[in-house]
């Protein structure tokens, strides 16, 4: 059984006064190990690179577009898409790719309907596929080394008797383009 202080009547219970802190300290919360296992908190502000933007315009577009994306998310948990832009009621989302956006046009209509339900004034959806420079860079193409001179004058050699006229066409012509690769 947990003992509760009492309280008389017409007073209210207080609280334990917190562990007190050296002055000039930020309010600390949430406990973790740090370098060498001692507690360390951290602070609840939030990170400075962002702090600067509150009561911005910049700032309040910001919470606007990441509180649509999670109300697109809701509607649409298996679409992964991320607003752009909301403007004229026009809203702005990006697509993997043309043929994404082309197929996710056929969820307009619901994704609509839902965003009004929620208070959103949308009335039309632009899926716009990620841009070229996105897309990340192709392998670089492997260079073959040329094949050796002796295994060229071996197949020079080759006995043919018995192959295909095609297979004895390849072959030479193989021969002839890896000797050429080898004089330059």
């Amino acid at each position: 059984m947990v003992d509760k202080p009492r309280v008389e009547p017409g007073k209210q219970a207080v609280p334990p006064a917190p562990a007190a802190r050296k002055v000039g300290t930020p309010p600390m919360a949430g406990p973790y190990r740090a370098a060498g296992g001692q507690d360390v908190r951290r602070r609840r502000d939030p990170l400075p690179a962002i702090s600067f933007l509150k009561g911005t315009d910049l700032w309040s577009a910001f919470q606007r577009l990441s509180a649509l994306e999670k109300d697109l998310r809701q509607i649409q948990p298996r679409l992964d898409l991320t607003p752009l832009k909301l403007s004229d009621q026009i809203l702005v989302v990006t697509a993997g790719s043309p043929a994404v956006a082309a197929r996710l046009r056929q969820f307009e209509p619901s994704l609509v309907a839902g965003l009004r339900a929620r208070g959103w004034l949308v009335g039309r959806i632009r899926f716009r596929p990620i841009a070229v420079h996105d897309v990340p860079r192709p392998p670089p193409v492997r260079v073959k080394e040329p094949v050796s001179s002796a295994v060229l004058q071996k197949l020079e050699t080759l006995e043919v008797t018995g192959m295909n006229a095609d297979l004895k066409a390849a072959l030479s012509s193989f021969v002839r383009r890896q000797k050429s690769y080898l004089e330059s």
